[in-house]
């Protein structure tokens, strides 16, 4: 019927059958004791089932094999009948273990082990290492390059931020994004949730803005963020669009860790700063700022750089552009890139190479030069170490001035140049001389004076 009893409650757990009858003579012989009463001969159960005796099998090479503990045969033998198991040699190496009625537990012969385990001591177990083949996988570099990369950016006080892949078409609209545009080929969703959440974003900027502004409105003005995920493109080639992983990141307001100095906003130094940070500890070679021909639309147009990675496009980089800053109603000081994570993976350098350090002090001499206003920095360095000379260590810029003395469209750019030796302590009248044949060097096509 299904009803539970007292009986199903008791053996149903693994009661001791064998025991009832115990049980039953200890209570009549307490009734014979204590109340004056006359014990009857034998028993009356009708439905009383003489249980089977369990008898397991037990070679006691399995014993030592699985505990790795060296145990003789006699000793387990006494283990065995200290726990009341009656056994019986069956063939050499083999006993027949007869197992007490009230040890259910006891059904295999891993069991019996556990046993000869427990009370032999599980601290005479000697300690050793599995010894296995392990198998080599190639690591995944795609991956290690995206984890190495959370791990920098996070450690630039970046917030890493989740959003979902779907976008409103509205935001492209409102970054100003030009039909002909490859970041309009979206791919549209059947069944949307809603309007708001209709395409599958292209880029990562209008998630990260559209975040920045909700913590803009809850008053959390300074505050840097990026994002690591997929973006996708509508393919006309086949029905599954194309997907790509991009990095994006956006700070917004003061930066507060400027230690000894007082906080200032963001520029972007900064965002320069914390990309080039990131291309070195990446291993990324041949990575270029250029200003861009076709700057992005919802970046300002005089503060955006392209990036380059072996004169292949990987990404942008820039302040928001004013117009752009009042649609989405956030604070004034935004900057923004994104990279195309394979595009700056191409640009990764297989092995590393360790210089020696030199023991030998370095010398350094500065260099003033008059360029056009329009001419990259960034350019200028690299003329400067394409002069070949083994002593040439470093280039620094440290000054950039345009005002009193400099001819109108001009400006002064000053550099310290390191110089250093493996071998020897350069010298003065030495250095001078390289560092002359450095400034007749630059000043050799025309377009750099000196100042």
């Amino acid at each position: 019927m299904g009803l539970p009893t007292e009986a199903s409650f008791r053996f149903e757990r693994e009661v001791d059958p064998d025991g009832v009858i115990r049980a039953a003579d200890l209570a009549a012989s307490l009734m014979a004791d204590l109340a004056g009463g006359e014990v009857a001969p034998g028993i009356v159960d009708e439905d009383y089932r003489e249980k089977g005796v369990e008898t397991i099998e037990f070679p006691m090479e399995k014993a030592r094999a699985t505990l790795g503990l060296e145990i003789g045969d006699s000793e387990i033998e006494k283990i065995f009948h200290r726990l009341f198991m009656k056994t019986k040699v069956v063939k050499p190496g083999v006993l027949r273990v007869r197992v007490p009625s009230y040890r259910r537990d006891l059904t295999r012969v891993v069991d019996l082990v556990e046993e000869i385990g427990r009370i032999a001591g599980f601290d005479r177990i000697p300690v050793t290492l599995p010894s296995r083949e392990m198998d080599t996988k190639e690591v995944d570099e795609f991956r290690d390059a995206a984890e190495t990369a959370r791990q920098f950016l996070v450690s630039r006080e970046y917030f890493e931020a989740i959003n979902y892949s779907f976008i409103s078409p509205q935001w492209l609209d409102d970054l100003k994004i030009p039909e002909d545009d490859p970041l309009r080929q979206v791919v549209h969703l059947r069944n949307p949730i809603s309007e708001e959440m209709s395409v599958l974003r292209t880029f990562l900027i209008p998630s990260l803005l559209d975040t920045a502004r909700k913590n803009f409105n809850y008053r959390i003005q300074d505050i840097k963020l990026f994002e690591f995920r997929k973006v996708y493109y509508h393919s006309a080639k086949q029905e599954l669009p194309d997907e790509y992983f991009h990095l994006a990141g956006l700070m917004m307001g003061t930066n507060p860790y400027m230690f000894g100095f007082d906080r200032h906003p963001y520029d972007f130094l900064d965002l320069k700063g914390d990309l080039e940070g990131l291309c070195d500890v990446l291993r990324i070679d041949g990575v270029k700022f250029v200003i861009p021909e076709n700057p992005k639309p919802f970046l300002h147009p005089g503060i955006s750089a392209e990036i380059l990675v072996g004169g292949a496009p990987a990404g942008y980089a820039g302040k928001l552009n004013p117009a752009i800053v009042e649609t989405f109603k956030i604070g004034e000081n935004v900057y923004c890139f994104e990279l195309d994570f394979h595009a700056l993976c191409e640009g990764k350098r297989g092995v590393v190479k360790s210089e020696e350090i030199s023991k030998y002090p370095p010398v350094e001499r500065d260099i003033a030069l008059i360029v056009d206003e329009d001419m990259p920095v960034g350019g200028i360095i690299e003329r400067i170490y394409t002069f070949q000379n083994k002593y040439l260590k470093r280039v620094e810029l440290f000054d950039i001035y345009m005002g009193k003395e400099i001819p109108e469209g001009k400006k002064s750019v000053a550099f310290r140049v390191t110089y250093q030796a493996l071998q020897k302590t350069l010298k003065d009248k030495e250095v001078d001389k390289i560092h002359g044949q450095l400034a007749s060097f630059l000043i050799k096509k025309g377009d750099i004076q000196l100042r």
